[in-house]
């Protein structure tokens, strides 16, 4: 039972329960799996628990917990799943309303980055980067070798963490290639086949302002981009890219609202793919991609 504390008595002594300030609020997650940042704040407190409903009884939910913020990297089989957060001093616990997560209801829609020629280039609001902060993203390799340096993370100034021609250069930070550790002259696939860049920083005081092509330099990348999960010391942030909404050129952020904007092109439907045999290649909205 809660305790609500006492107000008064005789010898004047004033009680109180934490206070909180900010409930966390309902998730509407573009499609199963993506990433969820619920948000809480408060005063008066010692401790914070973060709790889920099993049914039955509200339980804690593990992982990174005791802080104002809950961070869900993956809501695969949560959909529909009840969060709250406890604050707790010596008088009692305060507890906040009912965050609920959800997935969209329209199916998931895939967009390319460029309108015909499929340029990929995201400027996004600054964001602080700095030594173990982590961004990942997913591609569609091309299927032949890059001539012209695309610039695939670039700061504030202009300069490049990540670039590549037909080998990647890394400068400012370490990454790997479908979870394998990959310095610089690693080739670029071109495959035509789905990878994973994750990339981390090894100095202090950077940033990233945009990904896939570079404000003042190009570098554009002729290749889908999607699925960009950003996870800083600073904030996290998650661009779908396939958000589903009609909203060009807004690329919707999902978890703080850093909303970015697709330069170059415009959000056009990717086909559907086709099932192949091993080697096959299919259409791709005019790119040829086979499975491998």
């Amino acid at each position: 039972m809660l305790n609500f504390g006492l107000i008064g008595g005789s010898g004047g002594t004033v009680s109180l329960l934490p206070v909180i300030s900010l409930y966390p609020s309902d998730k509407v997650v573009v499609t199963e799996g993506d990433p969820v940042l619920l948000r809480s704040d408060g005063s008066n407190y010692d401790t914070i628990l973060w709790t889920y409903w099993d049914g039955a009884n509200w339980t804690d939910i593990g992982g990174t917990n005791g802080f104002k913020d809950y961070q869900l990297p993956s809501t695969t089989g949560l959909m529909g799943i009840q969060m709250r957060a406890e604050y707790t001093n010596t008088e009692g616990t305060t507890v906040s309303g009912v965050a609920t997560i959800t997935a969209q209801v329209e199916p998931r829609e895939w967009y390319n980055l460029g309108g015909d020629e499929d340029l990929c280039r995201i400027d996004i609001p600054n964001l602080p980067f700095s030594t173990g902060d982590k961004i990942t993203f997913e591609f569609i390799a091309p299927t032949i070798p890059q001539v012209d340096t695309v610039r695939l993370l670039g700061s504030a100034s202009g300069s490049s963490q990540l670039h590549h021609t037909d080998v990647y250069t890394i400068t400012r930070g370490t990454m790997k290639l479908d979870g394998v550790d990959a310095p610089s002259g690693t080739p670029v696939p071109t495959d035509g086949g789905f990878h994973t860049i994750e990339f981390t920083s090894t100095v202090d005081g950077d940033s990233i302002r945009y990904i896939g092509g570079n404000p003042t330099h190009g570098g554009s990348a002729l290749y889908q981009i999607y699925n960009i999960l950003a996870e800083t010391s600073n904030d996290w942030r998650y661009y779908p890219i396939a958000d589903g909404w009609g909203n060009n050129p807004t690329l919707v952020e999902t978890l703080i609202g850093a909303n970015a904007t697709l330069v170059n092109g415009l959000e056009s439907n990717w086909d559907d793919f086709v099932v192949t045999y091993e080697g096959e290649p299919v259409t791709f909205d005019g790119d040829v991609v086979t499975y491998i």
